[in-house]
This record gives structure tokens, C-alpha cells and sequence, in this order.
């Protein structure tokens, strides 16, 4: 049953979006609740809210930016160029390429998170099948 919204007719950004609910202050503790992203009847995501788990850490927004440089030996058709977590979740998508020729490459990125000052993220150059061509690591 819905207990209320949270945002309504809410433009979401592609890639990966984030909000913090803490159980017993902003709802009603005791009880089982999931938040939930739909679009008319539709549910894009859910998940269980941890009503026991512990007031989670908000890290201030952090800007990462950089250049990315490799040499394609190959030509590589459908390339996708994303960040990923450490957990191998890609947290933005940076370029979807139809063709990349051989020769040296460059691409500057830019991107902002909120996973402390420790994370670790990974700049990855994939085919059209997953495959890792090329990888950088962003501390």
C-alpha cells in the first residue's frame, strides 16, 4: 500500500540515481517499507528499506575528472564508454561509439559521486558484447 510519495512526475537522469530514507525518522519505524521508482503502472525499480540497518554516512559530492587515452590496434563497432564501481556497476555512461578506428584515442570525462573519499572507480572501454578493450582506474 502506498504510504506517500516521495516525488512525483520526477525527471530521472539515465545512469545511476541515489536517495537516502531513514526508517524511523522519516517513516514510521516497525514496519516493512520499499521504495519504488514507477512509471504509470510500471515498476523500473525497488528496493527493501533497511529499517534496522544504521544511520548511513552522506558523503558531500565529489567531482572526478580526467582524460583517458589508449591506442586501438582494431576497428571496434558499437563501443561503449562508461565508469563502473568497484562492484562492476556502471554508475554513468560517458559515450556510445558506432566506430573506432585504429590509432591513438583520447576522451575526457567528468562525472560526480557520493562514495567517499576511498572509492574507486574504473573508466572501461567495452564492445558490443561486454568485452573489456581498454581500462583505467580513477581513485
Amino acid at each position: 500500500q502506498l504510504y506517500f510519495y516521495i516525488r512525483e512526475k520526477k525527471m530521472l537522469s539515465p545512469g545511476f540515481n541515489r536517495g537516502t530514507y531513514i526508517a524511523g525518522k522519516h517513516l514510521p519505524a516497525g514496519k516493512e517499507y520499499f521504495i519504488k521508482v514507477k512509471q504509470g503502472e510500471e515498476t523500473l525499480a525497488e528496493e527493501r528499506v533497511n529499517s534496522n540497518g544504521t544511520e548511513p554516512i552522506i558523503y558531500p559530492k565529489r567531482e572526478v575528472k580526467g582524460v583517458f587515452q589508449f591506442t586501438q590496434k582494431t576497428v571496434v563497432e558499437n563501443a561503449r564508454l562508461a565508469v563502473y564501481d568497484s562492484e562492476g556497476k556502471v554508475k554513468r555512461m560517458l559515450a556510445e561509439v558506432h566506430v573506432i578506428n585504429p590509432g591513438p584515442k583520447r576522451y575526457a570525462y567528468s562525472f560526480e559521486h557520493v562514495d567517499g573519499p576511498g572509492a574507486k572507480f574504473y573508466i572501461r572501454l567495452t564492445d558490443a558484447e561486454g568485452n573489456v578493450l581498454h581500462e583505467k582506474i580513477v581513485p
